[in-house]
């Protein structure tokens, strides 16, 4: 059995405190692997999707806005707020649909849970036959975000699947799915979000990525997010 490490108390709780509701359309958010996914998803351009864990909905707007889909998603967070997209309020691992979508999408999700390829390979179930998932996973276990979080977020440790956030047992975890492809790649910090920045916090934010390069443990703890796709 796949046991959870958060419940929904937890989520209504941590959603309250940051006093966060439905994004508007107009928040007009650009997630930092943009430029690393355009070509994947292009192809899926006017297909349905879903995300998993979709509260507050940022990247629901994103993938309607960006690539004309028609955009779902499953939260156990519960709002009376109007919101334009369908949000089914279950648990994601008792949600049921005979629908199929071209993208099944989850972001800072699957690592809450111990058994990683259980909740991706129900990600999968959810796939049309040319569908992809597309998951990304905080980077909270290299360089100096493993040393910060150990020193003053110890409750990271108890909702955190600390191995699900390294490539190598992603990689492991999800080789006995059977899958036709699993990509990770790393989101560094070097690399984010630099179209959505003014020319003079590119040019700042370049050098600085530059300037990492030469100290190789602090740009691994700079690695942001994986970013994993993954075809049936």
């Amino acid at each position: 059995m796949n046991t959870p490490l958060t419940d929904r108390d937890f989520w209504r709780r941590f959603w309250r405190e940051k006093s966060i509701g439905w994004c508007s359309a107009s928040d007009g958010f650009v997630p930092e692997w943009h430029g690393m996914v355009s070509q994947r998803l292009a192809p899926l351009r006017g297909t349905n999707c879903i995300e998993i864990g979709c509260f507050p909905g940022r990247y629901m707007h994103y993938f309607a806005r960006t690539y004309g889909m028609t955009v779902s998603g499953v939260d156990f967070v519960e709002s009376d707020e109007a919101f334009p997209f369908e949000v089914h309020n279950v648990d994601f691992l008792d949600f049921d649909t005979s629908k199929r979508y071209g993208l099944v999408c989850s972001f800072g999700f699957v690592e809450h849970f111990d058994d990683i390829a259980m909740v991706v390979s129900k990600h999968l179930e959810l796939l049309d036959d040319n569908g992809v998932v597309l998951i990304t996973v905080p980077n909270m276990v290299d360089g100096w975000r493993y040393a910060w979080r150990r020193a003053f977020d110890r409750e990271m440790f108890r909702t955190h699947n600390r191995h699900a956030m390294t490539r190598e047992h992603i990689a492991d975890a999800l080789s006995g799915l059977g899958c036709a492809e699993v990509a990770i790649s790393e989101v560094k910090f070097s690399d984010r979000g630099f179209g959505n920045r003014s020319l003079s916090e590119r040019l700042i934010l370049g050098w600085a990525g530059r300037l990492l390069k030469w100290a190789p443990r602090v740009d691994a703890g700079l690695a942001s997010e994986l970013l994993i796709f993954v075809r049936r």
